[in-house]
């Protein structure tokens, strides 16, 4: 303390100071008086009172020096100050024993501003209140305040050890985005009400420790998100946000609708990141080293969350995972590519220069490799030990769900996919094998779909992105030697036998191979079918089988009735067949089957975007006293004695021309209608 102008009078055991000016610890003082009583007796205690003006960082730089400086001494570690404060100061001091000082007072802000240094970040502005103090502690009762722009009401009190500053107000999230230098993503929006509080302590004399606890019900706050972690903004979830700071170290803990618990230690490096992120329930706890992700989810859907991403406008950060080392996950129902997959777990490791995943479930279970940098020419590997899909239950959206999933494959990359048995709902497609290599202007496809018993299919594809425009090719071959077993695997009655079947198939459609839709595939389809036979004839077997063959409709085509003509066993020399496709539609000029009781002919089109028919298929029997029943060319009541006699005039002038009359005959059907509801008119036979 320094006096520029006083008095000192004494009187009796009373012993009286007056100051006109002064200083102390930097503040402005006038008119104070300190009264020093029993000073003669060796019993001397020293009483002021005086109103010190100055600015707030004086006031803490004050109470820093003053008799209360052991509590506050490290005071300026953690805030700093503007502003204007008054302190208004009583203090009785035994000057034989100082230790025993009372102080009683308190600091008058007006428009101060904080900043605390070691945890928010955050500017406390235009601070106006009384916070009262004494040897026991401090107390402050609504203190008005501006934080991150918006009203805030501050009420602080001594709690045992610690001071508690408790704090109500309005969180708006472009305020905390601005303050934050537009880091928040745009999916978060909105405001909501909440409840701080922030305690400080000492955790030895003289080093001071700050621990703040953020609550909010988020109702006003909207995250666009799929779940588990989107809300609406009408929304009441529970959330809090603690922030502990010791032997400086940050720690944050979170708790967002008790289903996620997180706690976080930040560090300098992405490897110096410790913390643990869990789902369902449980607690979070710090590890030895390490980010680690685990817990249980009732569901998640992949697809929304690719729809998300897709959906965004402002590029969606994965940086996170840079932070990540461990993910252990078990998820009672995934929905990926639109396909359910129940009770999967999933685990992820990272290593040296990659991220090792490892699929667990009834379903599909596997390994996938990929690297940390998405930027890397590293491949992604994905083996795989048997992948069951399930076929969608609205057939009608089939194709689309299936076409829409295929976009979503990212072909930035190599890829090389291997799976060692693959079932689509009743289909077995066996061993399928991919490579695909991205070469700059192209990307390159060799596949290879392979079971000994049933099918060999290789599938070479290029993707050409040249300064003219992108466009991909694909060139397929499918070979069979047990057509028989071949149409089980696919889920049809295997009601044909054939001793060879090939396939060739050239397709192009413009841009990526993930761009292609019905509407934009042109390319042609040619079918070879050695010797074989159609077994157990029935309605419609021939016209499926015919529908198979003719690959637009490959699960469902045809619906006709051919028992009036057949056989139950129909044998063949050969089938072969001839399809373009442009523009949606499927035509062919030319597909047949040549065998020992009749020759069957297509020719027409099919619309596989609106999945109509407009069709002929042209039968011409040769009919021999091997058909039990010659009748059924003809048919009816009346087909048994008509075609009796057609087969006695078959004969005689098969004996005089070397060819029957009914062998001259076609019959004509028209097929036309929805593939789901198709319609089969007869046309008059025709003589040949």
């Amino acid at each position: 303390m320094t006096i520029t102008k006083g008095t000192v009078t004494g009187n009796n055991n009373l012993l009286t100071i007056k100051s006109k000016r002064g200083n102390i610890s930097g503040f402005c003082f006038s008119d104070v008086v300190i009264n020093i009583n029993n000073y003669i007796d060796g019993r001397a205690l020293l009483m002021a009172n005086m109103l010190l003006t100055g600015t707030t960082q004086q006031a803490l730089s004050f109470l820093q020096h003053s008799p209360l400086k052991l509590r506050f001494r490290n005071m300026d570690s953690i805030i700093s100050a503007t502003g204007e404060s008054n302190v208004k100061l009583a203090i009785t001091v035994p000057l034989l024993n100082t230790d025993d000082t009372k102080v009683h007072g308190y600091i008058d802000f007006n428009k101060s501003e904080f900043v605390n240094l070691k945890c928010l970040q955050f500017k406390l502005s235009d601070v106006t209140g009384k916070v009262q103090f004494n040897n026991i502690g401090i107390l402050a009762k609504d203190i008005k305040a501006k934080l991150l722009d918006q009203d805030v009401n501050i009420n602080i009190s001594s709690e045992g050890s610690k001071i508690a500053i408790y704090l109500n107000g309005i969180l708006k999230i472009s305020n905390l985005d601005k303050a934050w230098n537009e880091v928040l993503p745009r999916y978060i929006s909105g405001q909501t009400a909440y409840k701080a509080k922030l305690s400080v302590y000492e955790k030895i004399l003289g080093q001071i420790e700050v621990d703040v606890t953020f609550e909010s019900d988020l109702i006003g706050i909207g995250i666009d998100m799929p779940a588990p972690l989107g809300k609406k903004k009408y929304r009441n979830i529970p959330f809090s946000l603690s922030i502990e700071y010791r032997e400086n170290v940050l720690s944050y803990f979170i708790n967002y609708d008790d289903k996620l618990h997180a706690v976080i230690v930040p560090g300098l490096k992405n490897q110096d990141w410790r913390g643990e992120i869990c789902f369902g329930g449980e607690r979070a706890i710090i590890p030895n080293a390490g980010m680690v992700i685990k817990g249980k989810l009732d569901r998640i859907s992949i697809d929304d969350w690719l729809s998300w991403k897709e959906s965004r406008f402002e590029n969606v950060d994965n940086s996170i995972l840079k932070y990540i080392d461990v993910i252990s996950i078990y998820i009672s129902q995934i929905k990926l590519y639109d396909q359910q997959i129940a009770e999967l777990l999933l685990t992820a490791n990272r290593e040296d220069k990659n991220w090792l995943v490892r699929i667990y479930s009834n379903q599909v279970t596997g390994d996938i490799i990929f690297p940390h940098d998405s930027n890397s020419p590293t491949s992604l590997f994905m083996d795989f030990d048997y992948i069951y899909l399930e076929t969608p239950k609205n057939n009608n959206l089939k194709g689309n769900s299936i076409e829409n999933s295929i976009r979503r494959i990212d072909l930035s990359r190599d890829i090389n996919f291997h799976v060692q048995r693959l079932y689509f709902g009743n289909i077995q497609f066996g061993e399928i094998t991919l490579l695909a290599v991205n070469r700059g202007i192209s990307w390159d496809v060799d596949a290879l779909i392979f079971n000994p018993a049933t099918i060999y299919a290789d599938i070479q594809g290029q993707w050409q992105k040249l300064p003219t425009g992108r466009q991909s090719y694909f060139n397929i071959t499918i070979d069979s030697n047990n057509f028989h077993k071949l149409l089980t695997d696919l889920g049809y009655r295997p009601t044909m036998e054939a001793d060879k079947v090939n396939m060739k198939i050239d397709l192009t459609w413009p841009d990526s191979p993930t761009d292609f839709s019905r509407n934009n595939i042109v390319g042609d389809l040619i079918i070879k079918v050695g010797k074989g036979r159609m077994m157990g004839i029935n309605i419609g077997t021939v016209g499926r089988m015919f529908g198979l063959l003719s690959v637009a409709s490959i699960p469902r085509l045809l619906s006709l009735d051919f028992t009036s003509l057949f056989d139950k066993n129909i044998n063949f020399m050969s089938i072969n067949g001839k399809f373009g496709l442009s523009d949606g539609i499927a035509y062919t000029d030319y597909l047949s089957m040549t065998g020992q009781s009749m020759n069957i002919d297509v020719i027409g089109s099919i619309n596989i975007i609106k999945e109509t028919y407009n069709q002929i298929l042209t039968i011409t029997p040769n009919i021999s006293s091997t058909l039990p029943v010659a009748g059924a060319v003809v048919g009816g009541s009346m087909g048994l004695g008509i075609g009796t006699m057609l087969l006695i005039i078959d004969r005689v002038i098969n004996e005089l021309f070397g060819k029957g009359i009914l062998n001259l005959i076609s019959y004509s059907h028209r097929l036309t209608g929805a593939w789901y509801n198709p319609k089969l008119n007869i046309i008059n036979p025709i003589l040949k």
